[in-house]
């Protein structure tokens, strides 16, 4: 078998003496493991995570371990490397794409989305982009929030906030009385506009829960630490 893909590299892993074997969440194959000989036979690892690159997989059958042939199309972290926060929301991005996505599952949608957060990283809304991308992964694994009516009342009007347990819009009269304990309604969510870097602070703290508790905890994982590194630099 023999497949040309676009791709983001997003985790890499020694392999022997010169070769390692590179994770790459593709287009239209989703993620895929490869071996790449001979990567790292200078001593260094050119394939860092955050490198969208050109790829040909090969192998005998999809479900062994086959060969990357990579080309290199653009750095996204060489360019934040000045950037701490921006840097540690790209090592994020590529940690949850690794653990959230099964082994070649197409998701194109979502990858088109990847791309396009990847390129404002280095913009002044970076924090609204990838707040945004995070709940776009959580519709994507089918755990996405309910904003469309309160889950109490019904009424359409005035939501206000977000059930921590159902991920479902709460009204302001029906969340009176434990508002400490909901999250903030994500208007710009709804409305597909792009957040206030206040509205992504509280929108990152949400999807972080809803990441946790719906995706890893039943399989008693955490999230992962450059995620919560992320979380605590902003």
């Amino acid at each position: 078998m023999e497949w040309h893909d676009d791709g983001l590299m997003i985790g890499t892993r020694p392999h022997g003496e010169t070769s390692l074997i590179a994770t790459v969440f593709t287009r239209a194959h989703g993620v895929m493991a490869g071996l790449v000989k001979g990567a790292r036979a200078k001593g260094r690892n050119p394939w860092q995570p955050g490198t969208v690159v050109q790829c040909c997989w090969s192998g005998r059958l999809p479900e062994q371990l086959g060969y990357f042939q990579l080309e290199a199309v653009r750095s996204v972290a060489a360019g934040l490397l000045q950037a701490p926060a921006r840097l540690q929301a790209l090592a994020s991005l590529c940690a949850l794409v690794q653990l959230g996505l099964g082994e070649g599952e197409a998701h194109p949608a979502l990858y088109d989305v990847t791309l396009r957060t990847l390129d404002a990283l280095g913009g002044p809304d970076w924090l609204g982009h990838y707040a945004l991308w995070e709940l776009h992964l959580l519709d994507e694994l089918g755990f996405g929030l309910d904003l469309a009516a309160c889950a109490v009342t019904g009424a359409t009007e005035d939501l206000q906030y977000v059930s921590p347990r159902t991920g479902r819009a709460v009204s302001a009269s029906a969340g009176a009385a434990w508002q400490e304990r909901l999250f903030a309604y994500p208007a710009f969510w709804r409305a597909q506009q792009l957040p206030s870097d206040a509205e992504a602070v509280a929108a990152l703290r949400m999807s972080g829960h809803f990441l946790t508790r719906r995706l890893l905890e039943p399989h008693r994982r955490r999230l992962p630490e450059v995620r919560v590194q992320l979380q605590a630099l902003i």
